[in-house]
């Protein structure tokens, strides 16, 4: 097992795995955060374009009432009822005054109440929901039916009479289309980046590790010396490949030597014995 670890491809194979869990870090800690982050700027978007529309919408009921109270009220009414439309109305003091103190129509929390006095639409986002509350203010039409907090005076333009509120739940993310193409690129880009991985590990175990492992085989042979010689008899550093195949030719240019030698010796013996 340590030989394997000191080995090249031991040690290439820990780098590759080391990078894959440093880019699943990478994916959960920030870029899925990042993805999510952006999901809920396009709800908090989708909400705000809605509420406008609906604000529009209230605006047209209340100019087709033509002054007739009753028409807007109903409307509204009917509108908070429907469990289809997730949106429910606030009251200003104004129209409490009006209209009578309902607790359920009054402000039911500091941020709805931090809208009242900004008059700016807030985003917020709830354990397992998202929550838009969105001004409605007064326009000409609305001066013929409602008061000032004095109960004499016109209410006056841009005065925000309501609060709507819309809440969506979390799982909105889920339906979004937007989701899954994000998501998708994330898993699909993780899987190419194994995929080019593998390849790379491919083309050096084919054209370098094993070609290493053919030449330290076949020197081994000839030197009669093994792997674990190299790594545990010599104290060097790099356990390797490169440096058992360096270590097994220099044992192999010692024999070599060696042989040399002993031809040498033989030669000149027989030389001499010649002579005499």
């Amino acid at each position: 097992m340590t030989t394997y670890l000191h080995s090249i491809k031991g040690k290439f194979i820990l780098l590759m795995c080391t990078l894959v869990i440093l880019m699943l870090l990478a994916i959960k800690f920030y870029f899925i955060p990042k993805v999510d982050h952006f999901l809920e700027l396009s709800v908090e978007h989708e909400m705000k374009r809605n509420m406008e529309s609906f604000e529009k919408v209230i605006h047209t009921v209340a100019v087709a009432a033509n002054g007739e109270r009753d028409v807007v009220r109903n409307a509204l009414e009917s509108i908070s009822r429907d469990p289809e439309i997730p949106v429910v109305f606030r009251r200003s003091n104004s129209i409490r005054l009006q209209y009578g103190r309902s607790t359920g129509k009054k402000p039911q929390n500091s941020v709805e109440e931090k809208v009242f006095r900004d008059e700016d639409p807030i985003f917020v986002k709830q354990q397992n929901s998202f929550e838009y509350i969105y001004p409605l203010r007064a326009i000409e039409v609305c001066q013929t039916c409602h008061f000032a907090e004095n109960g004499k005076d016109n209410v006056p333009l841009g005065y925000v009479l309501g609060l709507a509120v819309m809440t969506v739940p979390h799982k909105v993310l889920r339906e979004n289309k937007l989701f899954y193409f994000v998501k998708d690129i994330f898993v699909n880009n993780l899987f190419l980046i194994a995929l080019m991985l593998l390849i790379i590990f491919w083309g050096l175990w084919r054209w370098i590790f094993k070609p290493l492992e053919l030449v330290s085989a076949r020197v081994q042979d000839l030197t009669g010396r093994d792997e674990e010689y190299y790594n545990f008899e010599v104290g060097a550093v790099q356990h390797d490949e490169i440096r058992t195949l360096k270590l097994h030719i220099e044992e192999l240019i010692k024999l070599n030597d060696s042989s040399g030698s002993r031809d040498t010796e033989n030669k000149t013996s027989a030389s001499v014995k010649e002579t005499l």
